[in-house]
């Protein structure tokens, strides 16, 4: 019985692992395509960029506000900041043009963006070198400045 308990756990540990996917660091990330821009549309090309993944409920991702404002401040040059979040416009507009600064909004309705790019939660980033290419992905309250400096260049 411990056995079938064994095998059954860590079978289970498998398939959650296999159906989490993340895009892989150094692969070419997804095109954000298919979503609806709330903000303007940016220009990606040539600019590094921090996709952060967002739920207005999720008090973490509210925390991160101001941060990603300074981020994006200091970097506006080199920096494209885009907020993917998967709720009703009439959700989270008012959260996050009231307090985004700086920013790119992006509702994944279908959940395509965020099952293309393997998101497992929220708060979750991924950086995109200016090239297209995944540079680092994780939990946003881990990637603070020194570390973005060092992945995009500057």
């Amino acid at each position: 019985m411990r056995r079938i308990a064994i095998i059954l756990l860590l079978s289970l540990l498998f398939v959650g692992t296999v159906s989490a996917q993340r895009v892989a660091i150094g692969s070419r990330a997804p095109r954000i395509e298919r979503v609806e821009w709330l903000s303007d549309r940016p220009d990606m090309v040539g600019r590094a960029m921090l996709v952060e993944f967002f739920h207005s409920s999720n008090t973490i991702c509210r925390s991160r506000i101001d941060y990603c404002n300074r981020l994006a401040a200091e970097l506006t040059d080199s920096l494209t900041l885009v907020i993917v979040a998967r709720e009703p416009e009439e959700q989270i507009a008012p959260l996050l043009f009231k307090e985004y600064q700086y920013y790119y909004i992006a509702v994944d309705s279908s959940g395509e963006l965020c099952k293309s790019y393997g998101v497992p939660y929220v708060p979750y980033s991924v950086v995109v070198d200016r090239r297209g290419i995944v540079r680092w992905t994780g939990n946003s309250q881990t990637l603070d400045l020194p570390t973005l400096h060092t992945i995009i260049g500057l």
